[in-house]
């Protein structure tokens, strides 16, 4: 759960180290990919969010044997239980529009588009850890 990294590493400032915290967090990786012109041709689903077609094809790509598409229940859209409220006024805002625990339609899932936000993810993934590794100031520390 990316939420409580950012108090892990806030902990760490506690005293002087000789390393620096980085966080890949899942906005600035995972959440592009969805905008991918790429993606935007390959996906079929209208609403795509938690265990839908998207993260579903990158399991398909990466653990296949873990999918039981047989299994798959019917998509799942927002119930709005809550749109009377300000977002995050709650923290069962998740649970109210989302009972069965997931968001989307896996059923549109194959491991062609998992392979395809694999690479993309990757190369995402390998532009982040340079800019670190590049990164002189550190933070602006130094």
């Amino acid at each position: 759960n990316e939420h409580i990294l950012g108090t892990f590493m806030t902990s760490r400032l506690e005293e002087p180290r000789d390393y620096t915290l980085y966080v890949l967090r899942l906005r600035d990786w995972w959440m592009p990919l969805a905008n991918d012109p790429g993606w935007q041709e390959r996906k079929a689903s209208e609403f795509d969010y938690h265990a839908g077609e998207m993260e579903t094809s990158f399991a398909l790509a990466v653990r296949p044997e873990l999918v039981k598409m047989d299994e798959l229940s019917p998509p799942a859209v927002p119930g709005a239980r809550l749109a009377h409220l300000p977002r995050g006024i709650t923290s069962i805002w998740w649970c109210a529009d989302f009972p069965d625990h997931y968001a989307g339609d896996a059923t549109q899932a194959t491991a062609d588009k998992g392979k395809y936000l694999l690479d993309l993810a990757t190369r995402r993934v390998a532009e982040i850890i340079k800019a670190v590794k590049e990164d002189a100031k550190r933070c602006g520390m130094d």
